[in-house]
């Protein structure tokens, strides 16, 4: 996973961090957003071989990344929270199809 795009990528940040703030998890987000901006400037060019390798886990490579750090501690918390919701319905559906047949 390489972020390419880093307008999309901030984009894409906002509407989480906006998400985040109106179920109330996060404080208004433009320090977040500030933080985030400063990661793809200078944290992620310098391991961008990490990001282009296809082994790492996902939340294994943020964690190294931001969770040690004091800079970026608020950063983890708030790329921790994207990582746990759910990106589809699959499991969901699963349920019902289990429960339609039993």
């Amino acid at each position: 996973m390489v972020i390419e795009s880093s307008e999309g990528n901030i984009t894409a940040f906002r509407a989480l961090v906006r998400h985040l703030n109106e179920a109330n998890r996060v404080a208004e987000g433009t320090q977040i957003l500030s933080l985030f901006k400063k990661f793809l400037e200078e944290v992620v060019p310098k391991n961008k071989s990490k990001f282009l390798d296809s082994s790492h886990r996902v939340d294994q490579l943020y964690h190294g990344l931001l969770a040690g750090s004091d800079d970026y501690g608020q950063l983890w918390s708030v790329v921790k929270m994207g990582l746990l919701l759910s990106h589809g319905q699959a499991t969901v559906e699963r349920g019902f199809s289990v429960n339609r047949s039993g």
